[in-house]
């Protein structure tokens, strides 16, 4: 399991069944590069340590807010527009 905060032992990972997403999760870039010659500035792992360190952030702003001990951050809801 990828860790930013160095507690992968703690993890446990849990498979559950549903959505996968995506099936494949590289980037191959070479027509990008070609046609507008863009290419990424910074690494996957830079990225996703970013995304992570961010999430932690707003998880923790909500818990230490007005009512943030009631707002459930576990679970997902689907929300139709």
């Amino acid at each position: 399991a990828l860790s930013f905060d160095k507690k992968e032992d703690l993890v446990e990972i849990k498979h559950i069944p549903g959505p996968e997403g995506v099936r494949g999760r590289n980037s191959e870039n070479t027509l990008i590069k070609q046609v507008l010659n863009w290419t990424p500035q910074i690494k996957l792992a830079d990225g996703l340590n970013r995304t992570y360190t961010w999430i932690k952030q707003q998880c923790e702003i909500i818990k230490n807010s007005k009512d943030g001990d009631k707002i459930d951050l576990q679970h997902s809801k689907i929300v139709e527009q």
